[in-house]
């Protein structure tokens, strides 16, 4: 339960930092970003809070009602197809009418990023859940970021030691 409650806590606090305007893309579109950006986190913010109190409910084993609350939220966000298995078609449905323009794109590179390091942990049968949890965490950071320049979440080239000049 205290698991769960971190979880929901944690995704309070992100929507308390949505309203951090740092390095945002001033492309005339930054309000659009906002506004889609603090939408989804919302969202998102309801969905885990009925899902903890179902999955806490419903889960016996405390140790997987984390992962088990960010499946439900998968669930029920459309986000997830009917292997309980999550996709980029299944992804791509659920953010249809949410993101848009390049944000979308962006997002959906995210997530084919966060499905390549987590999605082989994702077992849709699995009553324990595993690998929702840490697909969410790396596609909760894709979306914080999402209204931030993208040019600044390149990595920089290293500048070159002077002493290579002599």
């Amino acid at each position: 339960m205290k698991s769960a409650t971190k979880i929901v806590s944690f995704f309070l606090l992100v929507v308390v930092l949505v309203h951090s305007e740092e390095e945002m893309v001033d492309d005339g579109n930054a309000a659009q970003c906002i506004k889609e950006r603090r939408r989804g986190l919302v969202s998102i913010k309801k969905k885990l809070a009925s899902c903890d109190i179902a999955v806490t409910t419903s889960t016996p084993d405390p140790q997987d009602v984390t992962s088990c609350i960010a499946k439900c939220a998968f669930k029920q966000e459309n986000a997830l197809d009917d292997n309980d298995a999550i996709t980029r078609e299944s992804f791509e449905t659920a953010i249809e009418n949410r993101v848009s323009g390049p944000r979308r794109e962006r997002l959906i590179k995210a997530f084919d990023q966060c499905h390549e390091e987590h999605g082989y942990l994702v077992v849709g049968e699995d009553p324990t859940c595993p690998g929702y949890l840490s697909l969410g965490h790396c596609l909760h950071k894709a979306i914080e970021s999402l209204c931030e320049d993208p040019e600044a979440l390149s990595p920089r080239p290293a500048e070159e030691d002077p002493k290579d000049e002599l």
